[in-house]
């Protein structure tokens, strides 16, 4: 049979009992804080990026449509050239397109 602690001894062992289960349950927050601290650098990371890639994005938005703009110019131009072109070699006599 066993023997019954002394009371002191019970105090002792329930005590150590505590402060076992009070250093889990602090390494858990703590474990718990370092995470949500990780996660808010890394959603940090994620919105600069994000704002990095909008201003990519609206960057070469803007270059295609000067792309555009310089494409339809230079259609407009080959066109009249070759409008020119014909006219002169209709006037010239030769043949017609």
């Amino acid at each position: 049979m066993s023997e019954a602690l002394p009371p002191l001894a019970a105090a002792v062992q329930r005590l150590g009992a505590a402060v076992d289960l009070l250093d889990a349950a602090a390494a858990r927050r703590i474990a718990s804080e370092r995470n949500g601290q990780a996660r808010a650098m890394e959603l940090e990371l994620m919105r600069a990026d994000r704002a990095r890639l909008a201003e990519l994005l609206d960057q070469a938005t803007a270059r295609g449509k000067a792309l555009e703009s310089a494409h339809a110019e230079i259609e407009a131009r080959v066109d009249k050239a070759i409008d020119l072109v014909t006219e002169a070699l209709s006037v010239a006599g030769g043949p017609e397109r």
